[in-house]
């Protein structure tokens, strides 16, 4: 598997993330307009929880910083030309001037934080406007949390490319195949928004019930 080939895969999962979490805010704005019949009076009306939380970036923003400090640490046993794509057996296909490479990973890495941050804040102001006649059916921080952290799958693949590639450039061997690590890393994580999911849907059952 190429490495084209991993980041479309991790693509196809995040789309499958946003269609189910735009499915989950559907149902929630649905609940939320059939519940509120009678909206309250001003002096009633509740305090909206939607207020942005350092957990939502938490994550990636830890891991940014993981990667910053790496690559600090290999940069000066690092060759000038950097090896970051290997074949099936393992030995470099394409490279690249190392700076050149550690700077654009970083950017990368940093800039997914910046959407997770953008994210949150989004749902935040929609949510915001959602709740101001009535109350959520939804305790939404989760739903913000998953969604402001969606692009922690890639970003984490990302980040082994370039350990993987620091690793080769070091000690011309890998710790384990980037396609062995990515597959991993896309099967966990399936594993783990099924599971995000299913409490998500099981909270606006409940919710839809009462």
């Amino acid at each position: 598997m190429s490495v084209t080939t991993v980041i479309v895969t991790a693509l196809v999962f995040l789309l499958g993330l946003a269609f189910g979490g735009s499915i989950i805010w559907f149902v929630l704005r649905r609940q939320k307009s059939t519940s509120a019949k009678e909206p309250p009076k001003p002096n009633e009306l509740p305090q909206s929880p939607l207020v942005f939380h350092r957990s939502y970036i938490t994550l990636p923003l830890s891991l940014a910083l993981i990667n910053l400090i790496t690559a600090a640490a290999f940069y000066f046993f690092l060759p000038h030309e950097l090896a970051f794509r290997f074949n099936s057996g393992g030995s470099p296909q394409n490279s690249m001037n190392r700076t050149v490479f550690i700077i654009f990973m970083l950017g990368v890495q940093f800039f997914i934080v910046l959407l997770a941050w953008l994210i949150a804040t989004v749902i935040i102001k929609i949510g915001q406007k959602m709740s101001k006649n009535s109350q959520l059916p939804l305790n939404p921080t989760g739903f913000i949390a998953l969604m402001s952290n969606m692009l922690l799958l890639p970003q984490v693949i990302l980040a082994y490319l370039m350990l993987d590639a620091f690793i080769y450039g070091v000690w011309h061997t890998h710790a384990l195949s980037f396609t062995a690590f990515a597959l991993w890393a896309i099967g966990l994580g399936t594993i783990l928004l099924i599971v995000v999911f299913g409490r998500l849907f099981k909270q606006l059952a409940g919710n839809a019930g009462k």
